[in-house]
């Protein structure tokens, strides 16, 4: 097999491998069908975050910066 030869089939595959990721990032899954949305409010996300702290304490909860972001989100 030449180098013409493998640039063909390497761009082939890759075709195909786009293809099948174009493909599969329109699908949809039954409870996310476009036109099916009830009108029932779901419970907030809660969102936990594991941290690494440099002092020996984490900070409080009436920490200003703490405060900012859940403002903020």
């Amino acid at each position: 097999m030449g180098k013409c030869a493998g640039k063909k089939i390497h761009g082939f595959i890759l075709f195909l491998l786009a293809g099948a990721i174009a493909l599969a990032g329109c699908t949809s899954s039954d409870n996310q069908a476009a036109g099916e949305g009830d009108d029932k409010q779901e419970k907030p996300l809660d969102v936990s975050i594991m941290s690494i702290f440099y002092s020996q304490e984490p900070p409080s909860d009436d920490n200003v910066i703490l405060k900012e972001i859940e403002k903020r989100t």
